[in-house]
């Protein structure tokens, strides 16, 4: 194998010195520029490859690493306006543990690893500071750990301590946060942020701390005074609104699978009672009543009292100083008193309302009617607009009162009206969105045009007249080897040509015709050579 590269590097280093002076620049030029596209090529796309290392940093951490790795003597990128780095992928896991043991990246600010290095010379000033700046530092680390946060700014301002009850102030505190993307936080987050940063800090009170995000906007105020009252009340809007844009959600998703999406417009007030009412009742039943308690006292005398005294007139006068006489009783004395008490039968009953009762409820739905092309004289074709029919309608009511849980108690009210919907914002947007899809249609079929016009020019320019250039050098050169080298190979040209040819017969093509010119004598002399071959 090594001989036959051999010879071919030889054949063709003796076909290229062979050739004219303008082939060989031409094929030097040819050769010079696929070296330089195959050095260009493996310049740009090869090399050692780069692997994210950290994103979304601070351009303090983003400081600290780049000064981290150049000690290493690390080559690394910095991409992304210089949020992210890379470094070779070989390095990557290695670079992320021995700098998270360094505490990077710290997330915008400095630890509580600042007290890692102490000085002697520290006055009790610089240690408040650095106390602050640590307390800060690690509040933006767990704020960002957050789902919905990206990067967090914490300001704590501690007042000096007073002697006086009077001058004492109350530490405050403010947050910025960067939230991601197109995320919101809601009321309850912002608090829960709030109340961090207050169990963080000595004295402070989550009233006393503003969050705002990084586009201005307030999210907590200090609020003086706010009583449960009020938190109850914003508690109360919120589920308000949620509990009518869960029904606008259900309602304008049930429509739209029958008048299409987008063709429907739902809005919901919804009255809700939120006192909560409790009552104790007791019930009297009266015909129900029961002996509770029962006395009886009864009297009987047996047997009669006979008179007494001296008979006559004398002793009945009531100035005589004599005993009277005693008159007799009856025989027989009977006396009898009873006292009954009956309780009558009682119910005590303990009612709680409910805390959250919907009173009333009013939707009000908005669909889109049908489209028509007209046609006009002049040929022009037009939409026109079809209002839905009462029946629709009304099919559309039942299935809203339905969905909502309609009580005529209550008084809900259900409105359905079809009216046509502007839509010129989404035409524009439509144009707009296919006028860039065909600015890059155009642009890439333009790109793939150029390309191709080029390696066109390039094939018949360069690549066609260098190919014509090395086949004609070619049959010149094996044109050449069909002479004769040397002086005997020239002589037994010579003598090849001057002897006489011989005139080449195929035999059995002649014999065939024979047989066929002669086909009895050709059997005579079949049979004679059989009888030779018996004998």
């Amino acid at each position: 194998m090594f001989n036959q590269l051999k010879n071919s590097v030889s054949q063709f280093i003796r076909m290229f010195n062979e050739l004219p002076l303008g082939k060989k620049v031409a094929i030097g030029a040819f050769g010079a520029l696929v070296l330089v596209g195959i050095l260009l090529t493996s310049y740009l796309s090869g090399g050692e490859e780069y692997s994210l290392l950290y994103a979304n940093l601070s351009q303090e951490d983003a400081l600290s690493i780049s000064e981290k790795l150049k000690e290493r003597k690390i080559p690394y990128k910095l991409e992304h306006a210089g949020t992210a780095v890379t470094v070779p992928v070989k390095d990557v896991y290695q670079l992320r543990l021995e700098l998270a043991g360094e505490g990077l990246p710290s997330g915008g600010g400095v630890g509580f690893e600042i007290f890692d290095k102490t000085s002697f010379g520290m006055t009790e000033f610089v240690q408040k500071l650095n106390y602050r700046r640590a307390m800060q530092g690690e509040l933006q680390r767990t704020i960002n750990s957050i789902a919905a946060v990206q990067s967090s700014r914490v300001h704590i301002s501690i007042p000096a301590k007073s002697l006086f009850e009077d001058d004492k102030q109350k530490p405050t505190a403010s947050v910025v946060l960067k939230l991601k993307g197109s995320k919101k936080l809601a009321r309850a987050q912002v608090e829960g942020i709030a109340h961090l940063v207050a169990s963080s800090v000595e004295g402070l009170s989550s009233t006393d701390i503003t969050i705002v995000d990084s586009g201005g906007n307030i999210l907590s105020l200090p609020e003086e005074g706010e009583d449960e009252a009020v938190k109850l009340s914003n508690k109360q809007m919120d589920f308000r609104r949620s509990y009518e844009a869960d029904l606008e959600k259900r309602i304008r998703t049930m429509l739209e699978k029958a008048v299409g999406d987008g063709k429907a417009m739902v809005r919901v007030s919804a009255q809700i009672d939120f006192k909560q009412e409790q009552r104790t009742e007791e019930i009297y039943d009266p015909e129900s009543q029961v002996a509770r308690s029962e006395q009886r006292n009864e009297e009987r005398t047996v047997g009669a009292a006979l008179p007494v005294g001296v008979a006559g007139v004398q002793s009945n006068l009531p100035e005589s100083g004599e005993a009277g006489a005693i008159m007799g009783k009856p025989a027989e004395s009977t006396r009898t008193n009873e006292t009954v008490n009956y309780e009558i039968n009682k119910v005590v009953k303990t009612v709680v309302e409910p805390g959250t009762q919907v009173k009333k409820l009013s939707v009000a739905v908005m669909v889109d009617g049908k489209y028509k092309e007209v046609t006009a004289a002049d040929g022009k074709k037009t939409r026109e607009f079809q209002a839905i029919s009462a029946e629709e309608k009304s099919t559309l009511q039942n299935l809203v009162r339905t969905a909502i849980g309609f009580d005529a108690n209550r008084q809900d009210a259900v409105t359905v009206e079809s009216m046509q919907f502007d839509e010129t914002p989404l035409m524009e947007e439509a144009a707009k969105l296919d006028a860039e899809a065909d600015r890059e249609h155009t642009l890439t079929m333009f790109k793939y045009g150029v390309m191709g016009v080029v390696g066109v020019m390039i094939f018949l320019f360069l690549v066609r007249p260098l190919m014509r250039t090395m086949s004609a050098a070619s049959g010149e050169v094996e044109q050449l080897r069909s002479f004769p080298q040397t002086v005997s190979q020239m002589e037994q040209e010579l003598n090849a040509l001057l002897a006489p040819k011989e005139e080449k017969v195929d035999y059995r093509k002649r014999v065939s015709e024979l047989v066929a010119e002669n086909p009895q004598q050709a059997a005579e002399l079949i049979r004679l050579w059989l009888k030779k071959q018996a004998k």
